[in-house]
């Protein structure tokens, strides 16, 4: 057996072997055009350009992109109203999506500007109105479209104190959305954020939505928290 260096491996292989797995060798010939038209591009403004809260390496963030095409894009199919070019292009936009919340996710808030400008100049399919971070993939209109209109414009809290209301904002539907598709497809997820941004809301709000067969344990950590004491 030999061990390769991830560093001088490189994540190319790892993508390889991925697109290798999926159906259709025009599928597969395309996922490789789109491969080559972004990913290198957004690699390179992320780690030249870009700050991170906790660094990630690029075959870290290719593994988390591959992973969230799955668990999202696994079930696309042609319908019988979709031209072929239609197809891809719905297939693209889910692409990049996917590539924004991998690639793009671990990135500060300072920096998605450079992620969208980026993207924007490689393809101008997104919307004008802020950052390509701010748009998901409406499935009946196959397109992009604001994350504010899956916020309810008349919600009003119920049956609860104070203290316990949390008020749905566009920052905790995007984050859910992509949790939840990556739990429901078996994926592991680490949330990493500054204090006050809602991470444990997040992660108690989905443990609570669990089935019976599933069980959670939490463990509480403060700033002077050790290994030797967990």
């Amino acid at each position: 057996m030999i061990y390769l260096d991830i560093d001088d491996l490189g994540w190319e292989p790892y993508m390889a072997m991925w697109i290798k797995g999926k159906k259709g060798e025009e599928f597969r010939s395309f996922l490789q055009e789109l491969v080559d038209k972004y990913v290198p591009k957004v690699l390179k403004v992320k780690k030249t350009q870009c700050k991170e809260l906790v660094k990630s390496s690029d075959s870290a963030s290719i593994i988390c992109l591959t992973r969230l095409y799955d668990a999202l894009c696994s079930k696309l199919t042609k319908n019988e109203e979709q031209t072929p070019e239609d197809f891809n292009l719905y297939v693209e936009k889910w692409f990049v999506f996917c590539l924004i919340w991998s690639i793009g996710a671990t990135v500060e808030d300072s920096s998605r500007k450079d992620i969208d400008y980026i993207l924007r100049d490689i393809e101008s399919m997104f919307p004008h109105s802020n950052t390509v971070f701010e748009h998901y993939i409406q499935t009946e209109k196959k397109d992009w479209s604001s994350w504010e209109e899956k916020l309810q414009a008349n919600w009003k809290p119920t049956g609860k104190e104070f203290h316990e209301i949390n008020v749905p904002t566009v920052d905790t539907v995007r984050n859910r959305f992509i949790v939840q598709a990556l739990l429901d497809h078996g994926s592991q997820v680490l949330l990493v954020g500054h204090s006050g941004v809602g991470k444990t809301v997040l992660v108690d709000g989905i443990l609570m939505t669990l089935d019976q067969n599933a069980a959670s344990f939490t463990i509480n950590f403060a700033a002077g928290t050790e290994s030797n004491t967990v």
